[in-house]
């Protein structure tokens, strides 16, 4: 059970780790802090209370949608979001398209690798394997 779990406007991309406390069942310990990342939690802290688990460690606030997520899902959406802000950056580069193709697919293919990492399906060691492989292949 976590101490605390990461409370996260996606929209706004914007988190708080609050405490927990795990007496009878969960309480969100400091829920006004809620407020500092711009969030009107559309339910009741005891609503959002009734949504955690023992294995819970984000809660993720999106379009009026709250989702409580394991570690595992949580490292793999913040995966898909820092490449979704690298692929930006490598389109405003000024390379050949066909390097920026290789580029972007390098991170592609590693950000693949991270989701089925936190599947529990590939190591950490598979994962930069993989990596070093398609440098090689680029190069």
């Amino acid at each position: 059970m976590n101490e605390t779990i990461i409370f996260y406007n996606q929209v706004a991309d914007k988190m708080v780790n609050l405490p927990i406390t795990w007496e009878a069942a969960p309480r969100i310990e400091e829920g006004e802090k809620l407020a500092e990342i711009a969030l009107n939690p559309g339910a009741n802290l005891e609503d959002l209370e009734k949504m955690i688990t023992s294995d819970t460690f984000a809660m993720v606030f999106n379009d009026g949608e709250v989702v409580p997520m394991t570690y595992n899902q949580w490292e793999t959406l913040r995966s898909w979001q820092a490449n979704q802000m690298i692929q930006e950056k490598i389109a405003a580069l000024t390379l050949a398209p066909e390097v920026k193709t290789q580029v972007s697919a390098l991170f592609e293919n590693f950000t693949e690798g991270m989701r089925i990492k936190y599947l529990g399906q590939k190591s950490w060691t598979s994962l930069y394997e993989d990596l070093l492989q398609d440098i090689e292949k680029a190069l």
